[in-house]
């Protein structure tokens, strides 16, 4: 019995094929990745009766960080106390410190906020839900502004 079928397996591709793949291949590898990403949890924390003042590292794997942008807006279903705070929320980029700025000019005196932070740069566009839990600072390590008096005062005789 002779075996069917060929004893040699032939290329798919003629070879001429294999250097324009091999071309192609190589200028994917070369063209630098474009994407952008928030490297942060999407809860993050901040303290009751202070301004907001969060950081949201951003990476950005295109070269360049000139034209980035930041809106933020509030989340969906918001009370009207945490829709007040959340309109306030201003988005800046920092390039030097490669994050996303949110600050608000008034204190936070809201439990949480939702908000949207949409990050672009060019072509790219990241849309980031998050989460704002604002905490009561621990009373116990509060130190005041003045020492406590003398619990005794000097007699006079």
């Amino acid at each position: 019995m002779q075996a069917q079928g060929r004893s040699r397996r032939e290329p798919a591709v003629p070879r001429s094929g294999h250097l324009a793949g091999l071309l192609a291949l190589t200028w994917l590898c070369a063209t630098p990745a474009h994407a952008i990403s928030i490297d942060s949890r999407a809860q993050l924390h901040a303290v009751i009766g202070q301004p907001l003042a969060l950081t949201l590292p951003v990476s950005l794997a295109e070269a360049g960080s000139s034209g980035v942008a930041v809106k933020v807006s509030p989340g969906a279903d918001l009370p009207d106390e945490e829709l007040g705070i959340a309109e306030a929320v201003q988005g800046s980029y920092d390039a030097a410190l490669g994050a996303v700025r949110l600050t608000t000019p008034m204190r936070v005196m809201v439990p949480a906020i939702g908000l949207k932070v949409v990050v672009s740069a060019g072509n790219l566009v990241l849309n980031y839900d998050l989460q704002v839990l604002v905490d009561v600072p621990d009373l116990q390590a509060q130190h005041t502004a003045r020492p406590e008096a003398p619990a005794t005062a000097a007699a006079r005789e």
